[in-house]
């Protein structure tokens, strides 16, 4: 066995040991170069002294990359006399001095690229010419072409110049970014690798884009997102590497992990009007290579039990459209009413063009009741719906 223990001596706890003073209303240096630093602590005041130049050079790199190239920094380690519980401190006094500025911009899209407004279209402004150089953003510039390159279709382009010029002595930056874009590539046909169980022509009516489509990310994110929403599946595997194109059309390969057909759930509960009740739920995810679903439910308490079933049929497309069919029987005995409810009914599922999700249904309910000490009575009704909704 062995036994771990741990001492703590209220006044022998550590805390941040080096210290930042940044001169001036200049809170965006003072984090930087507080984050630079991190936490330094349990060093002795000689251990601190071998440690101040190494933090200097990270204070001096934090605001640097802010744009301050020519800062003057002081630092001193501060000791309590005759107090050893107290820990030294290393304190570090910045002036910025005067930062770099932005001289020149010049940023150029070339190739098919330069005429698509998405490509071009709202790159970052920052840092622009004027503005105090900072590092962050000139890499932010930088990636988000990379970026967007990637996200298009553009997989063939490169910088052919990229460069960020600094003068510290004119206190000047100037910045060039000449991107290349080179063809944009496009899809090809989608292949789903065997194994399944589905039907083609249902995992065709997933795929949202055609056979020579322009290439864009979010197209092959949609499939996957639309497959992995099915219910059908618990592993979507999209291979859509430019690697594989062939003149500039990358063919689309999908791997599908057919998830369990089967699941169950069951829940107890209490509510004033019915007291304890159980619950149930069956569901089948799958029933056939067409895509068609099924499942029950079931509540039973004292005065009222219920059961359902429905069937679903996938449409085209499938992650939108359905047709459900559904049957329902409750009995149920409250104070003095006591009643039998038989339902019916057919719903269908369509989303248009706009994005709004309509729901049509027809419901028949027949029910037989008694009140009291009442002949049992019987009614008929047809209930016709129609429903939108958007998310």
């Amino acid at each position: 066995m062995v036994c771990l223990v741990i001492l703590a001596t209220p006044g022998l706890v550590w805390a941040q040991q080096v210290e930042v003073n940044v001169e001036g209303d200049y809170p965006q240096l003072q984090d930087n170069a507080e984050a630079f630093l991190g936490e330094v602590e349990g060093r002795s005041a000689g251990s601190l002294r071998r440690y101040a130049s190494t933090a200097e050079a990270q204070v001096e790199e934090a605001l640097r990359a802010l744009g301050y190239y020519s800062p003057m920094i002081q630092w001193e380690v501060v000791e309590q006399p005759g107090d050893g519980e107290t820990p030294a401190r290393l304190v570090l006094t910045v002036q910025p001095g005067e930062p770099i500025r932005v001289r020149s911009r010049q940023v150029s899209i070339e190739g098919p690229a330069s005429r698509d407004p998405d490509f071009v279209g709202t790159l970052p402004e920052k840092p622009a010419e004027g503005d105090v150089l900072n590092h962050g953003q000139y890499s932010t510039l930088r990636q988000t072409i990379q970026n967007r390159a990637s996200r298009l279709g553009y997989f063939d382009g490169e910088f052919t110049t990229r460069r960020l010029e600094v003068n510290p002595e004119q206190r000047t930056a100037d910045i060039s970014l000449v991107f290349r874009s080179g063809v944009r590539y496009r899809l090809g046909e989608v292949s789903f690798k065997e194994g399944h169980g589905f039907e083609e022509q249902l995992l065709e009516q997933f795929v949202r884009f055609e056979p020579g489509e322009i290439y864009h990310a979010d197209k092959v994110a949609r499939l996957s997102g639309d497959l992995s929403n099915s219910g059908y599946f618990s592993g979507v595997d999209i291979d859509a590497s430019p690697g594989k194109a062939e003149e500039g059309v990358i063919p689309v390969s999908v791997d599908l992990t057919t998830r369990p057909p089967r699941s169950v759930a069951a829940g107890v509960g209490f509510s004033t009007d019915v007291g304890p009740r159980l619950s149930g739920n069956w569901r089948e995810h799958w029933i056939n290579p067409m895509g068609h679903r099924r499942g029950a439910q079931t509540e039973l308490s004292a005065p009222r039990q219920n059961v359902g079933a429905w069937y679903e049929l996938p449409l085209d497309p499938p992650m939108t459209d359905s047709i459900r069919l559904s049957a329902g029987y409750q009995r149920e005995d409250i104070e003095d009413v006591e009643s039998e409810l038989l339902t019916l009914g057919q719903q269908w599922k369509h989303q248009l063009d706009n994005g709004w999700l309509q729901v049509a249904s027809i419901r028949w309910e027949g029910e037989r009741f008694r009140i009291g000490n009442d002949d049992p009575e019987q009614s008929s009704l047809l209930l016709p719906g129609l429903g939108y909704s958007k998310l």
